[in-house]
């Protein structure tokens, strides 16, 4: 009894897989049917899809225009600044140098004009060798 299951049952399995390939083999005939009766609605979206694709190639490679342009832009200014930079340092130096004398030469004039003006200020005696 149990064999007359087993086979009923793999009847009814290849009868159901049977049936599903008949599904599936008359869904693809209905498409291909449709697409025979619709090849230019086929043909106007494939042209469409093909626009759209190369809209965003060109979209991404323009992209990659702007940022590239965008890093040559700032690696020149970055080197002009550079350039700028140590002729701007050499001047700098320079003019520290300029104030760094005045300041000197300002000290002792100060100094100078101080002693001229004070009159309780006692000169220091210069001695040689500890004798005078």
């Amino acid at each position: 009894m149990n064999e007359a299951f087993e086979e009923s049952g793999n009847v009814t399995a290849r009868n159901h897989g049977d049936r599903r390939q008949i599904e599936e083999a008359n869904v693809v005939s209905v498409w291909k049917e449709r697409l025979q009766h619709n090849w230019l609605i086929v043909l106007l979206g494939s042209i469409v899809v093909s626009f759209l694709l190369g809209y965003l190639l060109s979209q991404e490679q323009e992209a990659k225009k702007q940022e590239q342009w965008a890093e040559i832009l700032f690696r020149q200014i970055k080197n002009w600044l550079a350039e700028r930079g140590r002729e701007t340092v050499g001047s700098v130096e320079e003019g520290l140098e300029q104030a760094r004398l005045a300041a000197k030469q300002a000290v002792h004039q100060g100094a100078k004009y101080s002693r001229q003006l004070n009159p309780f200020q006692k000169h220091a005696r210069r001695r040689y060798f500890g004798i005078l």
